[in-house]
């Protein structure tokens, strides 16, 4: 591991340090330059509506961002899900550089409405945040499992639901239909534009939940049942 892409930086009386191997990416320059967590007012928030102990499954955890935060500063045990294996091994090195193992569980999974195969679509260098899983015949490449969240198997009810999976958000939450109806928890998932936003909304409606709040420069809306 190189030393010159260790960050480090204080929340409260906890050090963080993240392991940041690719200059150009976006999220990666942002925590470097800034010497802060990425999002940071969307992660104080999550932190004001959860407690020691709480799960929390994030689906899209890229390098480790939000899971670190919310398992370093709340001691919350996160499920941190990510298909793409470069950022899945900088998320696994991250978790290490934090002493968050078993708190912050790692799968190189995808989620969706069923159980299947994708293909990893890599976003560009300078961000690689928009890598996406693709279903359709036509695309080839490095392929990867895809599971409703509903299959998981859980230690415990969740408590908060972040998504992140450039367009498939509303396939994530056609998957956790039970997880939504027994778990109720507070989902944040990201709504890239105003058809995205209605997709979401359509396929958690029906369990009570609506936007209550936007988040980030790539809207990202918080969802609570009424």
């Amino acid at each position: 591991m190189q030393a010159d892409a260790i960050t480090r930086f204080k929340v409260g009386n906890r050090e963080f340090r993240f392991y940041l191997p690719d200059p150009d990416d976006h999220i990666q320059r942002i925590i470097r330059e800034t010497s802060a967590f990425y999002e940071l007012e969307m992660l104080a928030d999550m932190l004001l509506l959860i407690t020691e102990g709480d799960l929390i499954v994030d689906c899209g955890a890229n390098i480790g961002n939000h899971s670190i935060f919310l398992a370093g500063a709340a001691e919350a045990t996160v499920i941190a899900l990510e298909p793409f294996r470069h950022c899945f091994d900088i998320l696994d090195r991250n978790i290490a550089l934090n002493d968050l193992d078993g708190r912050v569980l790692p799968m190189p999974l995808a989620c969706g409405a069923k159980c299947g195969t994708g293909t990893i679509i890599p976003g560009e260098p300078a961000n690689l945040g928009q890598t996406r899983v693709s279903t359709a015949a036509k695309d080839t490449g490095v392929e990867v499992e895809i599971i409703p969240l509903d299959d998981l198997k859980l230690p415990a009810p969740v408590r908060m639901l972040k998504i992140d999976v450039e367009g498939m958000e509303a396939e994530v939450l056609r998957g956790a239909s039970r997880i939504l109806k027994e778990d109720g928890p507070i989902i944040y998932a990201e709504a890239f534009n105003d058809n995205a936003l209605a997709e979401i909304s359509m396929a958690i409606r029906p369990f009570g939940y609506n936007p209550t709040f936007r988040f980030n420069a790539t809207p990202t809306y918080r969802f609570e049942k009424k």
